[in-house]
């Protein structure tokens, strides 16, 4: 396996869990907007609730996914 085909499946890879983490964020993001509004906050309230999740989701998976492909050289 030349070093080109070896980066072009890293490439793919990581475009595979880059829609993994976004469909997780949003999974979550929607779970914590329904939750904040079925306790009754208005409906903008919980599209805010909902967005920040995502955000927050999304820094913290692909924080964990660069912690865990890190080759260890500075």
């Amino acid at each position: 396996m030349t070093t080109n085909s070896r980066n072009r499946a890293r490439d793919d890879h990581r475009a595979l869990w880059l829609a993994l983490i976004t469909l997780t964020a949003v999974i979550v993001g929607a779970a914590a907007g329904l939750l904040t509004w079925a306790a009754g906050n208005r409906p903008a309230g919980a599209v805010l609730a909902g967005g920040g999740t995502f955000g927050a989701t999304v820094l913290v998976l692909l924080t964990v996914f660069a912690f865990m492909t890190a080759t260890g050289s500075d």
